[in-house]
């Protein structure tokens, strides 16, 4: 139950099957306990997968009782790779292959149908912003991290200062289209792993993401600290507490309570909120 007088945000994570939503209260809160899932429509083109976000954003303030004038902002998370803004490219971008996506703003294209501020992330920096923000707590507007985020592709943010590091094209963290150095590592009758992109050997080509996963494991054992690491797709959790095992959906809603991570709240101060309390 919102308090009287408090506020929330939303946060839904736009995939290529559902949109998940969930709310946050002003108290940090979660106040949907379930899965809120509605189908994406993302390969119908744009849209009918806006009209699809605003169904999640509905669907969790009904689920919630909360009123729509208590929405301070909306959190969206998509997959990459998109601009800083939330411009999408389509290049490598398997869940927006509909031509009309191209160049298309999913962010501003949501905000205008709510009338309510939207921050953008990729889900990889969303992830990121959220896990440094509970690894390093009151400091974390003086520190940096990087995050490593394994799940259908191979996602990653960089923070700095407690800051996105976003990179001129807002791709700064895409980690998933790297090349990554494979001479010494495969068998001599092993061919070098392609990826939807086109690209040959990069991090999110099958079977580099096996050796990301070891990698981790060795930072981790070599250095002495943590790697904050979650791999989606089951097999293993790597330091998963930074993540307090939440969802994108969640990760969403707690970086549109940071307005200076989002082009369309700059200006406005930081939301007193306190992080949200880490489930186990």
């Amino acid at each position: 139950m919102l308090a009287p007088g408090g506020w929330v945000t939303v946060g839904i994570d736009n995939g290529g099957t559902a949109n998940n939503g969930t709310v946050l209260d002003d108290r940090g809160r979660f106040l949907v306990d379930t899965m809120a899932e509605l189908p994406s429509l993302v390969r119908e083109g744009p849209d009918k997968a806006i009209a699809a976000l605003v169904d999640s954003f509905d669907k969790v303030l009904a689920m919630t009782s909360v009123p729509r004038g208590r929405v301070r902002a909306v959190g969206l998370d998509t997959p990459g790779p998109a601009s800083a803004t939330g411009v999408l490219m389509t290049g490598g971008a398997t869940n927006f292959g509909h031509p009309d996506w191209s160049r298309f703003d999913i962010r501003g294209a949501l905000e205008a149908r709510l009338g309510i501020p939207v921050v953008y992330n990729n889900d990889g920096n969303a992830a990121a912003l959220y896990a440094h923000h509970v690894r390093h707590g009151a400091d974390a507007g003086a520190r940096g991290s990087v995050s490593v985020i394994v799940g259908t592709g191979c996602g990653a943010g960089v923070i700095h200062d407690g800051r996105v590091i976003r990179g001129a094209a807002g791709m700064a963290g895409e980690l998933g289209h790297m090349m990554i150095p494979l001479e010494g590592l495969l068998e001599a009758d092993q061919t070098l792993p392609s990826c939807n992109c086109g690209q040959f050997g990069d991090a999110d080509a099958p079977g580099v993401r096996a050796i990301i996963l070891v990698a981790a494991d060795l930072i981790s054992d070599t250095c002495g600290f943590a790697v904050p690491f979650m791999d989606y797709q089951g097999e293993r959790t790597l330091h998963s507490d930074f993540f307090g095992r939440k969802t994108d959906e969640q990760f969403a809603a707690y970086c549109a309570t940071k307005p200076h991570n989002a082009v369309s709240l700059d200006g406005l101060p930081a939301l007193p909120l306190p992080l949200p309390a880490r489930s186990h």
